[in-house]
């Protein structure tokens, strides 16, 4: 079976009147198939790159990008992207928000899981609503599933709940894991929480400071009783994971 995405030995500089400015450096990692990954790294380390590339918005100047063992080139279809801010239309209901991808490509919502969804993860309620009557937690539950309405194979998460206060960052973190596991979908976040990335992932690469390099891809497992975001923050694994990736974080002459 083939990876859900690889990256083998990807490389990319931006080109400015100033001159050249690597950006990544020999990157080379894959990620399973249902896979939840993080990526931390400095800021300006090129996160932001690695998310460009995965969503064909630049190629990469060396290396290979591929999806499902086929060139990246012709399965940008299959990739769901979820920005800091949801961009929820006011002027829209929350039904007419979240089939938003499917006008656009033509798709007939009454075809699609929306209903299933809305039901699912508790805004069938709301569909009439709204985005300024939600709570910050169900407006981010909204734009993830317009983004599922596409039926996306990999979820690009930048940054999601950065625009949400910290008990809510909290709750919806974890929310929208559960959510992406139970669709069955495979998931990389980025993210400048580390404690964000132990809690939610099963894997957590540390990116270098620009140009990026992975100084470290760490396995993430908790206690089967670990069942939500919050056990698992008081687990005393977690301790260890945050100490491991500080100092992979803070060491870069490692």
């Amino acid at each position: 079976m083939h990876p859900a995405l690889e990256f083998e030995d990807v490389s990319f500089s931006y080109h400015t009147i100033n001159g050249e400015v690597p950006a990544i450096n020999h990157i080379s990692f894959t990620v399973k198939k249902g896979e939840f990954i993080s990526i931390v790294g400095p800021s300006g380390c090129g996160k932001s790159t690695l998310m460009s590339l995965i969503c064909g918005l630049i190629t990469p100047e060396s290396g290979h990008i591929s999806i499902d063992g086929m060139p990246l080139g012709s399965q940008t279809s299959k990739i769901g992207y979820m920005l800091q801010k949801d961009y929820l239309f006011e002027w829209r209901t929350v039904y007419d928000n979240v089939k938003l991808g499917l006008e656009i490509h033509r798709l007939d919502p009454k075809e699609s899981n929306i209903d299933t969804m809305l039901e699912n993860y508790a805004l069938k309620d709301f569909t009439d609503a709204k985005p300024s009557e939600l709570s910050g937690g169900m407006r981010q539950r909204a734009a993830l599933i317009r983004t599922l309405a596409l039926e996306p194979e990999i979820l690009l998460l930048d940054e999601p709940f950065s625009a949400l206060d910290y008990q809510t960052r909290l709750e919806v973190g974890g929310d929208i894991a559960n959510i992406i596991k139970h669709e069955h979908k495979t998931a990389i976040l980025v993210t400048h929480d580390i404690s964000e990335a132990i809690s939610l992932s099963e894997r957590v690469l540390v990116f270098s400071a620009r140009p990026a390099t992975i100084k470290a891809s760490i396995d993430i497992t908790f206690p089967d009783e670990c069942k939500t975001s919050m056990d698992k923050r008081n687990s005393a694994k977690f301790q260890n994971y945050f100490k491991l990736i500080w100092e992979e974080l803070t060491n870069e002459t490692k």
